[in-house]
């Protein structure tokens, strides 16, 4: 049995910049969304997120919007009244992030945040809730943040960070069964590729 490859890091002051990062995403998946005095309409009917039965057996896209400002603020596909499909959140008239579920509730499939700018934040994709293949972060500069590879199977796990300026800060090897196969994927995340965003008809709201 090959015995666990050791973490590779760069010197303790760098490695540091990894744990506010870390907190700060786990309290943002970790909080609920509030749709505190929100109207929600599906088909051109009133309904409400918390009521299945005034969603039951309907088929669409409904759209909650601010109640006091108007705003949208919210999107997402019902299908035979159930919640499946994509989702998407908005702050102050501009998305924020979007994803998919799948029937469970569940994260499935491509998962992005954004900048007010339309920039991409967060790349990701996911499989039941569990985050798969490769997973990057940007500085809202369009700088590459981060880049992490998890396996289609196992709790391997290998992460670059860099600064602002591209020099990296972090590299980590979490019980990697297959090295040269996250090398390989985390050398494919550095590659000098266009960093996504939104384009202008991507950044409309539709309203």
């Amino acid at each position: 049995m090959r015995p666990p490859v050791p973490a590779l890091r760069a010197p303790r002051a760098a490695a540091s910049l990894l744990g506010p990062a870390a907190i700060a995403l786990a309290a943002l998946l970790g909080t609920p969304t509030v749709h505190a005095q929100q109207e929600c309409e599906l088909n051109g009917q009133r309904v409400s997120p918390a009521d299945g039965n005034s969603t039951a057996g309907k088929t669409g896209l409904m759209r909650c919007k601010d109640r006091g400002t108007g705003e949208l603020q919210r999107e997402q596909q019902v299908q035979n009244g159930v919640f499946m499909g994509l989702v998407r959140f908005y702050e102050k008239g501009k998305l924020a992030r979007e994803h998919t579920i799948n029937a469970k509730g569940n994260m499935h499939g491509r998962a992005r945040e954004f900048a007010p700018g339309g920039q991409v934040l967060r790349d990701a994709t996911y499989d039941d809730g569990q985050e798969r293949g490769l997973v990057r972060s940007f500085y809202p500069g369009g700088q590459l943040r981060r880049a992490t590879f998890y396996p289609d199977r196992g709790t391997e796990r290998a992460m670059v960070e860099f600064t602002e300026r591209g020099q990296m800060s972090m590299l980590l090897f979490e019980q990697v069964g297959d090295e040269a196969r996250c090398r390989a994927a985390l050398a494919d995340a550095l590659r000098a590729l266009p960093v996504p965003s939104l384009s202008a008809s991507e950044q409309k709201t539709g309203d």
